[in-house]
């Protein structure tokens, strides 16, 4: 059995491995939102799609779609998180509820050719559900009571939850801090 080790370590180094995840989901959003064609090599994409699925946010889908029409209608009631709808509202609210029809137009009017023609896109969204839970919470878990011997209580409590509720949460206020009480160059 490997030596045990304390479970602060566990977590600092469980949370070193949440911000790389979340080095994933930002690199992989700001390439996808762009139209012009990726340009970046096949390996690095495809450690980054690995790392955006053990962020657990969405699929790379999704959240271009998503990501892209909030920043065509950025605060009017087709962002799908409008911060003019309150802080709660554009930190996670959005997600607890269903989109509005605004939203739901806004994003049938975004074009996303790009995604539908990128392989490793309609893999990943394809695969999501499956690949998912297994990257984001089953290997956090199982890699710390195998590689050394952390105790399975631990090792799904602060490698995996804490490291996803802190990393998704650090995800979110980039997006609801930044719009509640930042600067809006696009107002002008």
């Amino acid at each position: 059995m490997p030596p045990q080790v304390d479970p602060i370590v566990s977590g600092v180094l469980f949370e070193s491995d949440g911000q790389t995840s979340d080095l994933g989901l930002d690199k992989d959003v700001s390439v996808l939102k762009k139209a012009t064609p990726r340009k970046h090599e096949l390996v690095w994409f495809n450690i980054l799609w690995f790392l955006f699925l053990h962020v657990g946010s969405d699929s790379i889908f999704e959240w271009a779609r998503d990501h892209r029409t909030h920043h065509k209608y950025a605060d009017t009631d087709a962002d799908p998180h409008n911060a003019e709808r309150g802080l709660f509202f554009s930190h996670m609210g959005w997600l607890c509820c269903k989109k509005s029809p605004e939203v739901i137009e806004g994003g049938k009017r975004i074009d996303l050719s790009d995604l539908y023609e990128d392989p490793v896109v309609m893999f990943q969204r394809k695969h999501y559900l499956k690949l998912m839970p297994i990257l984001c919470f089953v290997l956090p878990t199982v890699l710390p009571v195998y590689l050394w011997g952390e105790t399975w209580t631990n090792a799904f409590f602060i490698p995996t939850i804490l490291r996803y509720t802190c990393g998704i949460n650090v995800v979110w206020s980039v997006n609801s801090f930044a719009h509640h009480y930042g600067y809006r160059p696009y107002d002008k």
